[in-house]
């Protein structure tokens, strides 16, 4: 009886170190905190990024708010990209399509399939708007120098002939 104890106590001693050793095995596995974040390097150089606080209202008016709130400029994997964040309050009792045409950076035309902005709104509720610019093959990639420009609709969910357009245009104070 006495060898039957010490066998299972033997038995469960080793499955411990078992379960000790596996748990450090799988520990080592855990993607550490560097590696969740923080900036990439890609073969072909470095990955970029800036915010430019913009902060210009565009229109207040009995059916929306907006506001162009920053761009942020960014190259990951050598593709360029712009984001440009809109903060619009849909003031009216329905909800709304939010659309972006015609744009235009340092006075020149951007191609429609370099960029897009596409938001619905749901009555009295705010949304984050984003206009994307991205980098299109064998187009030159625009660099938001001097001003961009773009015409912003606004198309009734309930109506799709009633739409609303603003004229939205930013110049950059360039201090150097």
């Amino acid at each position: 009886m006495e060898n039957m104890i010490k066998g299972s106590n033997t038995m469960r001693c080793f499955l411990q170190l078992q379960l000790l050793f596996f748990i450090l095995l799988l520990s080592g596995c855990v993607p550490s905190e560097a590696n969740l974040g923080g900036a990439d390097h890609s073969e072909n150089g470095e990955n970029h990024l800036s915010v430019r606080e913009i902060n210009q209202q565009i229109v207040d008016n009995e059916k929306i708010k907006a506001t162009i709130v920053e761009m942020i400029q960014s190259t990951e994997n050598a593709k360029k990209t712009v984001t440009i964040l809109f903060d619009v309050f849909n003031k009216k009792d329905e909800s709304i399509i939010v659309l972006a045409e015609n744009l235009s950076v340092d006075d020149r035309m951007v191609p429609e399939e370099g960029f897009h902005l596409r938001q619905e709104i749901a009555p009295q509720k705010t949304a984050d708007v984003r206009l994307i610019v991205e980098e299109v093959e064998n187009i030159e990639f625009p660099l938001f120098e001097h001003n961009f420009e773009l015409n912003l609709q606004l198309i009734s969910i309930n109506d799709p002939n009633e739409k609303d357009e603003y004229n939205v245009k930013v110049i950059f104070n360039n201090e150097t």
